[in-house]
């Protein structure tokens, strides 16, 4: 009886120790960041996306888009693929791309992150201007070090 007492009190020990051991090698590297650093982390995977879009530079885009990566826009749905040849569409020529800093909110969920705010996109498609403004609402996983955008929800707003 008291030998096994002995192994149940040690076992119930090292418990919280191997417990512990296992969540932190199980831990993503956010966990070890602030909340604030981990939002200046998503506002530059932001700002790179808005000089991705600007410059049509498909190959940063590829980086910053999850490949499981959703948008919602005005109603239509596309992945990942066909937003990369949206954005080097010869058709398409970006002036701007650029979300307001003044009006972006991220909150941070661990390894997620939310953005919302508003936008504005100017350029020629087809040879004619466009000028849109707009809100968004980003989902932002971090993966591999790094953000990846992996949902967007884009709206237009009439001025």
């Amino acid at each position: 009886m008291r030998k096994l007492l002995t192994v149940t009190l040690l076992t119930l020990m090292t418990l919280p120790v191997s417990t512990f051991a296992l969540v932190r090698m199980n831990a993503d590297a956010s966990t070890m960041s602030t909340p604030a650093e981990l939002e200046a982390e998503v506002t530059k995977a932001s700002r790179a996306l808005d000089e991705a879009w600007t410059k049509q530079d498909g190959a940063a885009l590829a980086l910053l888009l999850a490949d499981e990566f959703i948008c919602t826009n005005e109603g239509k749905v596309h992945n990942k693929t066909q937003e990369i040849a949206h954005l080097k569409s010869a058709d398409l020529k970006m002036e701007l791309a650029a979300a307001n800093d003044a009006e972006r909110r991220i909150r941070i969920y661990g390894a997620t992150a939310v953005e919302t705010g508003s936008f504005t996109f100017r350029g020629t498609f087809k040879g004619k201007p466009f000028s849109e403004y707009g809100r968004y609402t980003t989902t932002w996983i971090k993966r591999d070090e790094r953000w990846q955008m992996v949902a967007d929800h884009i709206s237009s707003i009439n001025e």
